[in-house]
């Protein structure tokens, strides 16, 4: 090979390395040739993922091969229409925005099951009561002469109650953890009703002059009495009756003292009481208020006279009021840090470690129930005319997906690994408790 042949290909393989060089650094950063722009473009990436897992992804109306969870790289930014399809499921379909060197997340993504709501009692359901912690519905169902109260807890029915059947219908409560019901009957009288099969006891002999009760927001081992003189507390388990001094509204338990409300002037004063010492807490609007069970380091107050919530920080430090808002229907997520809400329309969330209130949705029909989807970012909400599931992520809007439709439907709840959701309701003018599988 001559000299001149010798340098023309040092000269190329030199020419070749400059050049493609640069082009294998900018391939590995991301970079790619968008051939409709003629643009050479840092690329992004998709992360995606569904619950169940599985899907089929269709990225701008083309499948790719990997399904749920998948991470879908080198994709040019921009929108890009991401759609999850799964037989047997409801779809999925949003735009997203992929950034350059970024990565977009739809990865809690919920799909449910196609299926048919199943009735699981069928009564004309005068009265109900659920825990959703526990998964747990306690309702009263009228069987001839007889008032009978049930409790469902998805697995089984069990009759813990029966009262002769009268023009006043019954009141239910759950205790804390959901091991106890309070049943309010004609007189009125209060019983107090272990869902294990505990023996009932019967409020009548132990505060004879007794106007209202209520569970201790903090143990289901405590039940507090409200009579002319004041307030007493029943040791559940033992029957004991210890009255309490002062005039308080409502009294919860804190460790060996107590956590008092009682109205001054227009106010109300929440206060601890330690022993015959009392150190405000905060004074919030006056209002039949009511303390409910919360997470450790908060202070929940339910004003049942107008259907609202107050949120205290029981630090005592700084400013204690965390929220006061409308409220008809609440429930706190499994960790505690987040509250899901709605007055009647509107469904909020409210965020404890950042003290921020987020709209979820505005609804004209009156919501008559709300639920957290606990495998995935959604939440349940129940209308009279239905049952619907709504995503909490907010980019090109919430899908919302029907679960169920009927009539005079209410309190839907879901079972502890996200697979049924129940309400109750008419559908088919055959009412009662429904169910409504979501997962396999």
């Amino acid at each position: 090979m001559s000299s001149r042949a010798r340098l023309a290909l040092y000269i190329l393989f030199v020419s070749a390395f400059l050049i493609s060089t640069p082009l294998v650094i900018l391939y590995t950063a991301g970079y790619r040739l968008n051939f409709e722009t003629g643009r050479l473009l840092k690329t992004g990436i998709l992360s995606l993922g569904t619950v169940p897992r599985g899907a089929t992804v269709i990225l701008d109306g083309k499948q790719i091969s990997d399904r749920t969870p998948a991470v879908v790289k080198m994709v040019f930014p921009g929108e890009h229409t991401v759609r999850f399809e799964k037989e047997g499921f409801s779809s999925w379909e949003k735009r997203l925005r992929v950034s350059t060197g970024s990565t977009t997340f739809a990865t809690d993504v919920a799909m449910f099951l196609e299926r048919d709501p199943l009735i699981v009692e069928a009564n004309d359901v005068r009265a109900q009561a659920v825990h959703a912690a526990s998964g747990k519905a306690a309702f009263v169902a009228r069987e001839g002469a007889w008032d009978e109260v049930w409790v469902y807890d998805g697995g089984e029915e069990t009759l813990i109650a029966r009262y002769p059947s009268s023009s006043v219908d019954l009141s239910l409560a759950w205790s804390r953890d959901g091991n106890k019901l309070s049943i309010q009957s004609a007189g009125p009288e209060w019983s107090l009703v272990g869902v294990d099969g505990a023996a009932t006891l019967s409020l009548r002999s132990l505060v004879p002059g007794m106007t209202g009760g209520w569970w201790d927001a903090a143990s289901d081992s405590r039940f507090f009495a409200r009579d002319a003189r004041g307030v007493v507390q029943i040791d559940v388990p033992h029957g004991a009756v210890e009255r309490l001094s002062g005039r308080a509204d409502a009294v919860e338990t804190a460790g060996a003292n107590y956590l008092e409300a009682e109205r001054s002037g227009d106010q109300t004063a929440v206060a601890w009481k330690e022993g015959d010492v009392s150190v405000l807490l905060a004074y919030v609007p006056t209002g039949d208020y009511v303390f409910e069970p919360s997470p450790s380091g908060i202070v929940m107050m339910r004003d049942a006279g107008r259907d609202r919530i107050v949120l205290l920080d029981d630090s005592r430090v700084g400013e204690p009021i965390l929220l006061q808002a409308d409220a008809r229907f609440w429930q706190w997520d499994a960790s505690g840090k987040q509250l899901l809400y709605s007055d009647g329309f509107d469904l909020h969330i409210y965020h404890t470690d950042s003290h921020s209130d987020e709209t979820v949705t505005r609804v004209s029909e009156p919501i008559t129930g709300i639920s957290w989807y606990p495998p995935a970012a959604s939440v349940l909400y129940a209308q009279s005319s239905g049952v619907y599931a709504i995503e909490l992520d907010y980019r090109d809007g919430r899908n919302v997906t029907e679960l169920a439709n009927g009539t005079n439907i209410r309190d839907v709840w879901v079972d502890g690994r996200g697979r049924t959701a129940y309400f109750f309701g008419t559908i088919d003018e055959a009412q009662g408790l429904w169910s409504r599988q979501l997962q396999r």
